[in-house]
C-alpha cells in the first residue's frame, strides 16, 4: 500500500478528498493497489532486463536468441555462462575470449593455439591424469568452441623423475598407490 500513502499525502493540502473513509478513500485505494501493481511489475522487469540480475524469463529470453543453450548447474552458473555466450559475437573467437567463455560457462580450462593448423589444446589445470567429470567437460567445452575449430585435449601426469623424487623406494610408491591411475594423477 505505498502508493495509497503516498497519494494521501500528495492531496492532503488539497481537501478535495476524504482521505481516511468513504467514496474519495476507496478511490485512492484502487488507485494505490493498480499503481504497486505497475511497480512490482517493472522492478521485475528490471531485474529480468539484464543477464547479470535475471532470475527467471529474461534468462529463458535470451537463452531462446543462442545457436545452443549453455550447460550449467546453479542459477549464477546459469547468468556467468548465457554472459559469456553474448560476448562471442559474428565469428570473434580469439584465444582470450575463448579462454573467458569457456570460465564464464564454468569449466575450468586454459586454452592455447596447437601447432596444428586450425585447432586449439584445452587442458584443465591443477588436475593430474583424465578428470572424472571427462565427458561433461568434453560436451560443455565443444558446445562453445567454434565447430570449424579441431580440439585436443592435453593431460597432465606425473612424470617418472618426479616419481623418483617423492618416493624413495618401489615399495613406498606401492604403499601409497593401489592401482596405475591413482599413481597417475598422485600429487
Amino acid at each position: 500500500m505505498a502508493y495509497f500513502e503516498y497519494l494521501k499525502e500528495l492531496l492532503a493540502p488539497t481537501g478535495l478528498y476524504e482521505l481516511e473513509l468513504g467514496v474519495g478513500a476507496a478511490e485512492l485505494m484502487a488507485l494505490g493497489q493498480q499503481l504497486d501493481l505497475i511497480f512490482e511489475s517493472l522492478e521485475e522487469f528490471n531485474l529480468e532486463k539484464l543477464p547479470t540480475t535475471a532470475q527467471g524469463y529474461g534468462l529463458a529470453s535470451i537463452e531462446q536468441l543462442l545457436p545452443s543453450v549453455p550447460l550449467y548447474d546453479t542459477p549464477e552458473d546459469r547468468r556467468r555462462a548465457l554472459a559469456a555466450m553474448l560476448r562471442i559475437r559474428g565469428g570473434y573467437f580469439s584465444l582470450q575470449a575463448l579462454r573467458d567463455t569457456l570460465i564464464g560457462c564454468g569449466v575450468d580450462t586454459i586454452v592455447n593455439e596447437s601447432e596444428t593448423p586450425m585447432s586449439v589444446e584445452v587442458s584443465f589445470p591443477g588436475t593430474r591424469g583424465v578428470p572424472d567429470e571427462i565427458e561433461g567437460l568434453r560436451q560443455k567445452v565443444e558446445q562453445i568452441l567454434p565447430c570449424h575449430l579441431a580440439v585436443i585435449y592435453a593431460f597432465a601426469y606425473l612424470l617418472w623423475a618426479r616419481l623418483h623424487e617423492v618416493f624413495g623406494s618401489w615399495v613406498q610408491l606401492e604403499s601409497s598407490c593401489a592401482n596405475w591411475k591413482e599413481l597417475e594423477a598422485y600429487e
